[in-house]
């Protein structure tokens, strides 16, 4: 099976788990998954992407890359300026008048920085904290690699867990098992943040 008819078995597959029954379709519409070539998020420099399942925030989403790493996104954790203004909303006012919300969005990126962050918001920190250990804790669970994903702010994104494994040497049976694997993982992890 040829990358594009493995994209669109994926899209099937995909399709056919988050189905919503005829009964509320009306009500709710299910996901619209489509295919797409170019990379919707950040990926690290030099990542190549075969191909990419997406839906709406809603749902993971599932991409390949040249080299065989398979990527589950999760369904959104929120946009970081409302989130970073949550917290320093219920915070303090005066914090909220010292710190700027898209400055802090900058230093929530780099992990180094969360010491200064916590200048701001010491609960904002923690809820980061929560997050990383919540994938720490799933990796060594499932023997999945997750990570929380914090996005640039110019990439104007939303929190993600991420989930990513090896699939060279895997039949395609063995990449769709280990994509609904993946998947249960980052919407545990994005239920327990």
């Amino acid at each position: 099976m040829n990358e594009d008819e493995f994209a669109v078995r994926v899209k099937e597959h995909l399709r056919k788990r988050y189905d919503i029954p005829e009964v509320i379709r009306e009500r709710l519409s299910p996901p619209d998954y489509y295919i797409e070539k170019e990379p919707h998020f950040k990926f690290p420099e030099g990542t190549k992407l075969k191909w990419c399942v997406r839906g709406s925030g809603a749902y993971p989403e599932v991409h390949e890359d040249v080299e065989g790493r398979i990527f589950i996104w999760s369904p959104t954790r929120g946009d970081p300026s409302e989130v970073i203004d949550g917290y320093l909303e219920r915070e303090s006012r005066r914090k909220r008048w010292m710190f700027d919300t898209f400055q802090l969005w900058d230093m929530i990126c780099d992990r180094k920085k969360w010491k200064e962050v916590e200048k701001a918001s010491k609960k904002l920190v923690d809820w980061l904290r929560h997050a990383d250990e919540i994938a720490e804790e799933l990796t060594r669970k499932s023997g999945i690699k997750i990570i929380f994903y914090i996005p640039l702010r110019s990439e104007g994104d939303r929190f993600h867990f991420i989930a990513s494994f090896d699939s060279k040497g895997m039949n395609d049976e063995e990449k769709i098992t280990m994509i609904d694997k993946a998947i249960d993982i980052v919407e545990e992890a994005a239920n327990l943040l």
